[in-house]
């Protein structure tokens, strides 16, 4: 847990946190002026005006669509946000305060999608590097006036599925010339509820962390037909205190309960207001998720912060052999197909 001590005349908001990104940027707090700017303009993929729907936090959500509702692997219907900032020659701070939420879609138009992407790969139609669901990327205008795409390591991130959460995108440095125009494009359905523009500097604030005491237990009894080596119960601190490939491996009915200490943070000075951020590093796999490729719903293969993507293929693996002390002192709950 992060908590943040900040002057009371703003607010502060995190980074949504992406493997791919910069670790510069990935998972900083940002402080945002509580009077923002909002853009000039904004359109979505069918060209329609969307700019008030995003102007005020009112859960009011820009309409989106799903890549899954595509054509085909290669004729995708991206689901697209056009904004002007407006004129920002001036900032030497540029920061997108992002209001959003991911809906997956239905899980038989996701089935559908898998077979029709893996019949192409059985035909050996698809280019090498073709992902199935391609992440979001951000545009902005060349000199010359077309859309070119930002550096991988600053893309836009995937938000937060179930509800909306509200998080800092940092475009300072990223516009080529005067011209402040924005594109957003996402294969999934991510709908906007608020977009703000915030150019102020980062003003002082104080960042503490706190790490837990974790225990692992099962919550309730599941019919899960998830299959491997999972954790065993138990003490699992020492699992939850670094991002290092060494997971707390669960299945359905599996709860890990957190006890945050918070009785050694510095008091809080006047003038000054706190704010808590929960920072998490998981995986999760579902039922289908491992379509095509053999896998079934099992823990194996293990996810790891270095791969390309999931599933993976040979010669990309688990490290194995850095973590054998984990995987047989924790990974000790084998549970095989019934």
């Amino acid at each position: 847990m992060v908590v943040v001590d900040h002057p009371s005349d703003c607010d502060v908001y995190s980074t949504m946190v992406e493997q791919y990104l910069d670790p510069d940027y990935m998972g900083q707090v940002y402080s945002i002026d509580k009077n923002r700017l909002s853009p000039i303009s904004a359109v979505n993929e069918k060209g329609q005006n969307v700019l008030p729907q995003i102007s005020e936090i009112d859960n009011v959500f820009s309409p989106g669509e799903s890549g899954l509702q595509s054509p085909s692997w290669n004729n995708i219907q991206w689901n697209t946000l056009t904004l002007d900032l407006g004129d920002l020659s001036d900032a030497s701070n540029i920061k997108l305060v992002v209001r959003a939420i991911v809906d997956w879609g239905a899980a038989s138009d996701y089935s559908d999608w898998l077979d029709q992407f893996f019949d192409a790969v059985q035909a050996g139609q698809l280019p090498n590097g073709t992902e199935v669901t391609p992440p979001p990327y951000m545009e902005v205008k060349a000199a010359n006036g077309s859309w070119v795409r930002v550096d991988w390591s600053r893309q836009f991130p995937l938000p937060s599925s179930g509800v909306p959460r509200t998080f800092v995108v940092d475009l300072t440095g990223l516009f080529p010339t005067n011209n402040y125009q924005l594109r957003i494009n996402n294969f999934w359905n991510v709908t906007f509820d608020y977009i703000g523009i915030d150019i102020t500097p980062q003003q002082n604030i104080t960042i503490q962390e706190i790490y837990p005491q974790a225990s692992f237990t099962q919550w309730f009894p599941t019919d899960s037909k998830s299959t491997g080596n999972f954790t065993k119960y138990g003490d699992v601190t020492q699992l939850l205190l670094n991002a290092d490939d060494e997971f707390v491996i669960g299945r359905q009915g599996d709860a890990v309960s957190l006890l945050f200490q918070v009785s050694d943070l510095e008091p809080l000075d006047t003038g000054m207001q706190r704010s808590y951020f929960f920072f998490v590093n998981c995986w999760f796999k579902d039922e289908n998720g491992n379509w095509g490729f053999g896998y079934g719903f099992s823990a194996d293969p293990l996810p790891f912060q270095s791969m390309t993507g999931f599933p993976y293929n040979p010669p990309e693996s688990y490290p194995y052999e850095l973590h054998q002390d984990y995987l047989s002192a924790y990974n000790t709950r084998e549970i095989e197909t019934t």
